[in-house]
């Protein structure tokens, strides 16, 4: 309908029209049709009969009853009463037919109306008719898809919108409602219907078509809601058509809220039925707005600024612009993902021009910072770090307030200059700006511009809206909760005045305690918010302001949010089911307004759980053609992937959403991206929001070997005295925390924190790792240890990260730390004895300032020693033993500590129980005169059984990884120096033999799989232990004058090894003897091994080489071969080949440090020219390599001992020390390398 017809219809009805259009168009309005409505159907063919009207219907059962038509002398007056009387006379079924023979359906088609009237968007369509002609409409609409609604049964999964058929329907579903006992009953017996149709009512705009002011069915309904609803609850209902109502009519149905628009006034009706209801429906379907609401903002003139024209008068258009963009805001919480990105384009281009704003005049400057400042706002990006000075430039050119607060040089509302500005507006717009900034320096971390901010404006807190008071609240808990001072998180929310009338701020409150963890608090409070937010929705025409539905959303979902955290805990699970199907059917209707909360999520989940893509100018593609590569350069004014981010975490805080509630979190894998992505340019902001993930396996994504690189000492520092303050302050929090159920925000903490720590402290000054170790010894000592996890970690990494030296040295702190025992498995588990972590070489102890060791700590050590509690014997002995092995006992003690270790004896082996050491580290510690240690280990490893699997896979095959206690007690008593005899090795060497020959048919390619892991990787781990048995334990007692026998079995065992490809270089070596005709194949055996891709078989053909150089006779393998072997290894290092690198780097440092003589000037050189690229190659920092950072670091510490190594090599020989090599003690000595590198220079302390 165009706007000149519009203005035909008459005033009166024109302003009720738009009413019900407004409500109609904004989703809250329903219809209910009556049989004057099917009048408007077609014909199928004219012969045929029209729908009767009421009075018609009437005449017919009166003519079935009496036999005759009624007369004016006999007439009626109650067509219900007719019914009734036609049931008692003649029966149900005759009425029914009567019924369904009058009512033609089947032989009309819905009309025009029918459609269009179904292809507006109605609530819901109810009907009192019988007859399909809605249902047979449906066809014919594609925009919307109704469910039909039948009978009470129906309702219950039933979807909007719907077709409800309240008095039966044809053919078959009865009954009819018809009679006056079928209305009497009604009510009760169709109470669903009734309650449907008063709930819409509550909720919506009813408008009734079809009826007449004395249609039964329009009577029966009214008085219905009015009964039920009572006179001043019933909402105001629109009974519309060619309407004759008398006076009295008119009287009574004011009196019950029906407004009768009566269309016969309509210009061009002349009382024709279909034109009236025509016009009515046309009016509806012309009132659809324009998208300009959902697609706001539209399209902007001025999309970028024009170089060749004067900057100034470009920002004043850009601003008038702007400001008419704002009004037209449709008010968004948050600003719908593709709407978002079209106000960024609008934006993007003009961020460069910021700069220009200062030349604007007053108050031109801060109108123009508080537009782009709002579309930064609303496109969810933070206020870029070179915009904050122009920030608080402009800002500090106003004080709105002179007589509370002082601004030097500002000018203020009594400036004799500046009284006729708008001071009222710049107020407002002053204040708004502030809490900006301080938002800003939260999430960069400037902590002191934030107080000073925070006390400015607290100085003025009466002055503040209620929207900003709850704002600076706000602002003030995410402070707190970045910072981690939970305490003061808590005091800001009980000094945050409630106020209900801004539900959205309740809802933020409510997600900082459910983050807190006071769930049922915060569910209280959301319940509240939404119930205030649905009864504000009927007030508010939802076409021109989406506040209200946008709202609904975003507390519906974080309300959703808790209530799935309890359901995880237990509660309410059958509630939480419930809510979730409402909810989601709300959702769905909010979709037509883009407020969609659960989309914009999937979208950042989209964009950024992938890996980041590396911000590049330029990018490579190999093209088809080989060797042909095409170089592409990108100019780019942002970093994507980064602004992503950003909007991320921005959309969180906006929304009120936690992360992590107790139970259960939210966008995680997001949160994960986002925090990877902006940790280079924001690192506070990473930091907070790293822990308020609360996962210690999240800690990776920024606290990694990567991230670290780039991390000042002074920066780290600082974070491990922030870390230590933030769990120290919350130690009450975590007392009252439940670790199973994560039931607070202080739990969470405990877990993530010491990850964080124990990753730190790699990097750290000493007296920070000293601070450390004091904290440490606090949740050592602590009765809450079962709260906390990851101490493991970050025990071994804060021990690992002392040089040798500095470890011997904190033996006195470390005796200090409690002995734990009877322990949850939990506790055992995180909190390991700090001794098992001492890593001393003790040859090196005697050049180390002897330490003090308070006597009475031994002594009760060894008390400990006897205990029956393993946990405590266990973690004594670790202790004494260290002691023991760095001389720090007296011979007393030393006799004692062999008693005392001795005392509990295991049964079956003989050896001391109850401290988790293999036996063969006894036979090197003391023990009584009784006991011959040596001979209980003989005894033992003879007796115990090799891992033989055979034949027997009915009793499965365990995935050991190798890890074969028996092989690491025989090659452990190897080191320890235990001679076996002729005898015994040949026992060992038949044993090993029977094995290699029961299970070696499971490295074979077809041997039996496993779906959980490789069977020929587990074997092929197993027997890795074979070569350094018989290199060590079993070639030292055989010779050429060894039985034949035994001399074939070795023969055709080191074939074997070799067919299956098993290495064992070091082992044919230690068999030279035994087969000295093999030595002249062995250097091309080593060669074609280092030559070989397999990892493991160059690391065997190095400790071969190793193996020659070290044995007794290695003159006998000829200066030539071991130097060319030597030369081999050499190159590994010169051209930096990763396979075999490490073992390289390795070998020439045993060389140096060992055998310096087979140094010669070639190995020299091609040691030093590798060391001089690996100093830069094995930097972190440096991305040019393409290798994982892991390799780097493992490169770059073997090559720091090799490089310290040879700095001896050089100062003892008085010879000048390499550039090389003073270039590798700067890296070593610095403040900023990693401690695992910095300790392998061991003269650094």
């Amino acid at each position: 309908m165009s706007k000149d017809n519009e203005t035909l219809i008459p005033q009166n009805i024109r302003s009720y029209f738009h009413e019900i259009a407004e409500r109609l168009w904004s989703g809250h309005a329903t219809i209910m049709v009556g049989a004057g409505f099917s009048r408007n159907a077609k014909k199928s063919d004219p012969a045929k009969k029209d729908f009767p009207t009421w009075n018609q219907l009437g005449d017919i059962f009166y003519n079935k009853i009496y036999g005759h038509c009624p007369s004016e002398k006999h007439n009626y007056l109650n067509v219900l009463n007719l019914a009734d009387e036609l049931q008692a006379a003649l029966g149900r079924p005759t009425l029914d037919h009567i019924l369904r023979k009058e009512i033609p359906d089947e032989d009309h088609e819905p009309s025009h109306l029918h459609i269009k009237l179904m292809e507006l968007p109605w609530v819901d369509i109810f009907t009192t008719n019988y007859d399909t002609l809605l249902e047979r409409a449906c066809i014919n609409v594609t925009s919307q898809k109704f469910d039909i609604v039948i009978n009470k049964q129906d309702l219950v999964y039933s979807e909007k919108p719907r077709i409800i058929k309240l008095h039966g329907s044809f053919p078959s579903e009865r009954p009819f409602i018809i009679t006056e006992e079928d209305y009497r009953k009604y009510p009760k017996k169709f109470a669903p219907f009734v309650n449907t149709v008063q709930q819409s009512l509550l909720e919506n705009t009813l408008c009734l078509v079809g009826f007449s002011g004395d249609d039964p069915n329009f009577l029966q309904w009214i008085g219905w809601i009015h009964d039920n609803l009572g006179k001043d609850n019933s909402p105001k209902i629109y009974l519309i058509g060619l309407l004759n109502l008398s006076d009295a009519q008119k009287k009574l149905l004011e009196q019950r809220n029906v407004v009768s628009l009566n269309l016969s006034s309509l210009p061009g009706i002349d009382g024709n039925h279909e034109k009236a209801m025509n016009t009515f429906l046309d009016f509806l379907a012309s009132q659809k707005k324009s998208e300009k609401n959902i697609e706001w903002p539209g399209t902007q003139k001025s999309l970028s600024p024009k170089g060749n024209e004067d900057s100034v008068n470009q920002l004043l258009a850009i601003l008038k612009e702007w400001k008419t963009i704002r009004n037209d805001y449709p008010n968004w919480i948050i600003v719908p993902e593709d709407r978002r990105s079209a106000l960024w384009t609008h934006t993007l281009f003009w961020i460069p021009t910021f700069k220009s704003i200062s030349s604007l005049s007053m108050p031109d400057d801060i109108e123009f910072l508080f537009e782009m400042n709002w579309r930064l706002e609303k496109c969810l990006s933070p206020i870029f770090n070179n915009m904050i000075d122009d920030y608080e430039k402009i800002l500090n050119r106003y004080n709105p307030f002179p007589e509370i607060i002082i601004i030097e040089g500002a000018i203020n509302p009594k400036s004799l200059d500046y009284t006729s500005l708008p001071w009222e507006r710049i107020k407002n717009k002053w204040l708004e700006l502030h809490i900006s900034i301080m938002r800003f320096y939260r999430e960069e971390g400037f902590l002191d511009k934030w107080d000073t901010i925070n006390e400015k404006i607290q100085n003025i807190y009466q002055f503040l809206s209620p929207e900003l008071i709850a704002k600076l609240h706000y602002e003030r808990c995410l402070h707190f909760l970045f910072y981690l001072k939970i305490s003061e998180v808590r005091s800001q929310i009980k000094e945050w005045p409630v106020n209900t009338s801004l539900p959205l701020w309740e809802a933020k409150r409510a997600g900082i305690l459910a983050e807190l963890g006071n769930i049922e608090e915060a569910e209280k409070i959301l319940e509240n918010s939404l119930s205030f937010i649905r009864s504000q929705l009927n007030l508010v025409p939802i076409s021109r302001d989406y506040s209200w539905v946008s709202q609904e959303a975003y507390v519906m979902s974080l309300f959703q949010y808790i209530k799935d955290a309890r359901s995880f805990r237990g509660e309410q699970f059958e509630e939480r089911q419930k809510i979730r199907r409402i909810f989601n059917e709300r959702w769905n209707d909010l979709k037509q307004y883009k407020c969609d909360p659960w989309t914009e999520l999937k979208l950042f989940e989209i964009y950024l759980e992938h890996e980041a893509v590396p911000v590049s100018n330029i990018s490579q593609k190999k093209e088809f053609d080989i060797g042909r590569v095409t170089a592409t350069r990108h100019f780019s004014r942002e970093n994507k992937e980064a602004a992503t981010a950003y909007s991320f975490l921005r959309y969180c805080e906006e929304a009120g959403m936690p992360f992590k509630i107790p139970g259960i979190t939210y966008g995680k894998g997001a949160a994960k991206g986002a925090i990877k992505r902006i940790a280079n340019y924001s690192p506070y902001w990473a930091f907070a929001s790293l822990v308020r993930i609360g996962d210690s396996k999240v800690v990776d994504e920024i606290f990694n070997r990567k991230s670290m690189v780039t991390m000042d000492i002074s920066q780290v520092d600082r974070l491990i005295d922030h870390y230590i303050a933030a769990i120290e302050s919350i130690f009450p929090e975590i007392e009252i925390g439940d670790r199973f159920h994560q039931d607070n925000f202080a739990i969470a903490l405990a877990s993530v924190i010491p990850e964080i720590l124990s990753r730190l402290c790699v990097k750290c000054s000493g007296k920070a790792r000293l601070k450390l170790l004091a904290f440490l010894k606090i949740l050592y000592s602590s009765d809450q240890k079962i709260k906390f996890t990851n101490v493991a970690q970050f025990t071994e990494r804060l021990i690992g990260s002392f040089s040798e030296e500095k470890q011997y040295k904190l033996i006195p702190n470390l005796l200090k730390f409690p002995i734990l025992s009877n322990l949850h498995f939990l506790i055992k588990r995180e909190f390991p004895e700090p001794f098992h972590f001492l890593s001393v070489d003790s040859e090196l102890i005697t050049g180390y300032d002897k330490i003090k060791i308070d006597q009475d700590i031994i002594r009760d050590l060894l008390q400990k020693l006897y205990s029956t509690i393993k946990e405590e014997r266990n973690r004594a002995f670790l202790r004494l033993e260290k002691l023991y092995r760095f001389n720090l006992l007296d011979n007393e003690q030393v006799k004692s500590l062999g008693v005392a270790l001795w005392s509990q004896i295991n049964d079956k082996s003989g050896f001391p129980k109850n401290t988790d050491f293999y036996n063969f580290a006894f036979t090197k510690l003391p023990h009584p005169e009784t006991v011959d240690p040596v001979y209980l280990f003989k005894e033992f490893a003879l007796n115990e059984p090799f891992p033989v699997q055979g034949s027997n896979i009915g009793q499965g095959i365990s995935m050991t990884g190798g890890n074969i206690p028996i092989f690491y007690e025989i090659l452990g008593a190897a080191v320890t120096g235990i001679d076996w005899s002729n005898d015994e090795t040949v026992q060992i060497f038949n044993k090993l033999i029977e094995w290699w020959d029961a299970d070696k048919h499971y490295l074979k390619e077809d041997a039996i799989s496993n779906p959980f892991s490789n069977i020929q990787d587990e074997f092929r781990a197993r027997f890795w232990h074979l070569a350094p048995i018989l290199a060590n334990v079993i070639a030292p007692r055989l010779s050429i004058m060894t039985d034949t026998n035994i001399k074939s079995t070795v023969s055709r065992l080191l074939n074997e090894l070799h067919e299956y490809e098993i290495p064992s270089l070091r082992a044919h070596v230690a068999l030279v003897n035994l087969f000295p005709d093999d030595k002249p194949h062995l250097y091309s055996k080593i060669e074609n091994a280092i030559s070989s891709n397999d990892h493991y078989n160059i690391v065997d053909a190095i400790e071969a080489i190793w193996a020659i150089i070290k044995s007794d006779n290695a003159s006998s393998f000829g200066k030539s071969d071991i130097a060319n072997s030597l030369i081999l290894v050499s190159q590994q290092i010169k051209w930096r080949r990763k396979l075999g690198l490490v073992s390289s780097l390795n070998l020439m440092s045993n060389i140096v440090d060992i055998t310096p003589k087979y140094l010669s000037n070639i190995l020299l050189s091609d040691i030093l020219i590798g060391l001089s690229f690996l100093s830069n190659e094995s930097d972190p920092i440096n991305t040019d390599m393409d290798t994982d950072i892991a390799d780097k670091l493992e490169y770059r510490k073997q090559a720091a001992y090799l490089a310290y190594r040879l700095y001896r090599h050089f100062s003892c020989k008085r010879e000048n020390v390499p550039k090389v090599i003073a270039d590798w003690k700067v890296i070593c000595t610095s403040l900023n390398e990693f401690a695992e590198i910095r300790n392998e220079w061991l003269e650094v302390h």
